[in-house]
């Protein structure tokens, strides 16, 4: 019946299934079974995981090696020959707009384990720092500019944050079909914030409700949709929580000079400019 509905909307549309392209998985069934959909189909078996838009799809929990393709491009992209010649801001920037933009598509999909968090930012860390020590910890990197830091991304709870948002698909998009599913199978028309997580369900769903106490940390849906919808930033920033500005924030955030000196106007007020241990080390007497 499926191959039929294939074969008219073909007819229709003009449009062919790609058989180099497509696989069929099973399930529970025969191998008899399993060899007469196969010779009815012609369309090779595949086996899991396997990829779907990038990304690996496995029933099982998601390991390190089927991640690790996500590592290898953001390292390829960090060690590339322009890379290594850009100052300490354009490499900040690098990070900003490249380097965590690739990882964000897979993060708003599934909890990414913590071994390749730690990889990605050990790239990142090591994008901004000298080789021997970093100039300022990257924990201060996460902070909002007005409270001395660069308001770069943590991975760790921006994955979170941004699983939060199938948690909130299955309490208000009952229109999805997934939702569907997973309500009559495991929520039983239960609060997704308060029910009990069943032993039975996927790792993918015990990821997913393990994302609870972030919304119940700020307060409930009021406090994490905009427009009748969940934000990301909004749930982001409330977990963030208030940050004491600091008194020197207007030179770094109202300032139009170039992002080299304005990063390095920075690590001055922080007192991590290494010139004068560097003149020093040529044998330069170098007073304050």
């Amino acid at each position: 019946m499926l191959l039929a509905a294939f074969h008219k909307f073909s007819s229709a549309f003009g449009l062919e299934v790609n058989m180099n392209k497509s696989n069929i998985y099973f399930g529970g069934i025969l191998d008899s079974e399993k060899q007469l959909i196969l010779n009815a189909t012609a369309i090779p078996e595949g086996s899991l995981p396997f990829r779907y838009l990038g990304v690996p799809l496995s029933s099982k929990k998601l390991n390190y090696h089927q991640c690790k393709p996500l590592v290898d491009k953001i390292l390829a992209r960090a060690t590339i020959w322009s890379a290594k010649f850009l100052s300490y801001a354009g490499r900040l920037l690098l990070i900003k707009t490249i380097l965590f933009g690739m990882q964000t598509f897979w993060c708003q999909i599934f909890i990414l384990p913590k071994k390749i968090i730690k990889e990605v930012e050990g790239f990142c860390t090591a994008s901004t720092g000298s080789s021997k020590k970093a100039l300022v910890a990257w924990e201060k990197m996460y902070l909002p500019k007005t409270a001395g830091g660069w308001n770069l991304k943590n991975i760790t709870l921006w994955n979170k944050v941004a699983i939060g948002k199938l948690l909130w698909a299955l309490a208000f998009k009952k229109d999805k079909l997934w939702v569907q599913w997973v309500d009559k199978y495991y929520m039983k028309g239960q609060d997704p914030l308060t029910c009990n997580v069943p032993n039975t369900c996927s790792w993918a769903l015990k990821k997913i409700l393990g994302c609870r106490p972030f919304i119940q940390q700020i307060g409930g849906w009021s406090n994490s949709t905009h427009n009748g919808k969940y934000s990301i930033n909004k749930v982001y920033r409330g977990l963030q929580g208030d940050h004491t500005k600091v008194p020197w924030r207007r030179v770094i955030c109202n300032n139009h000079a170039s992002p080299r000196s304005i990063f390095i106007t920075w690590l001055a007020v922080l007192n991590r400019l290494y010139t004068a241990d560097r003149i020093q080390a040529w044998g330069i007497n170098c007073s304050d």
